[in-house]
């Protein structure tokens, strides 16, 4: 498997991957736009040819923020949303300025929240209710970069 820079090409099957594995996807168009922003850093994991994961994030200043990340359900469990977050903090390691990236997850992704921990991610706060579709607590969670502007 190789994780790699996501290109315009990618974005219908980006989108795929989204509408199958995340509760509120993206439109097309959208995934589109902000493949173009210059702002943004899109990932994707692709094995034997295929992408079978992705991740967004913007860099904000002296954050960066992981919007989401989503593998297909086939693909789970082999460590290909492991690579993208490890491809993320690589990536972040070359921007001196960056001091940390930041997620907000829902509280019953259990699978999520494990491999967030699992990469340094700690807990700063939780917030009971927070999505409107199942009154799910959202945790918002932080990796320090190790290194400041």
């Amino acid at each position: 498997m190789i994780v790699r820079e996501a290109k315009k090409a990618d974005a219908k099957i980006i989108h795929r991957i989204h509408e199958r594995s995340l509760p509120s996807p993206w439109s097309l168009d959208s995934i589109r736009d902000w493949l173009s922003e210059p702002s943004w850093l899109w990932l994707v994991a692709v094995q034997d040819e295929r992408i079978i994961g992705f991740l967004s994030s913007r860099f904000l200043g002296d954050t960066v923020e992981l919007l989401n990340i989503a593998v297909l359900e086939e693909a789970r469990r082999f460590g290909a949303g492991q690579a993208l977050i490890d491809a993320l903090v690589a990536r972040v390691a070359q921007e001196p300025e960056v001091e940390q990236i930041i997620l907000e997850v829902r509280y019953g992704n259990e699978a999520a929240r494990a491999l967030y921990v699992k990469s340094g991610f700690r807990l700063v706060r939780a917030q009971p209710g927070y999505y409107p579709d199942t009154g799910e607590a959202m945790w918002q969670m932080a990796l320090e970069c190790g290194h400041s502007a």
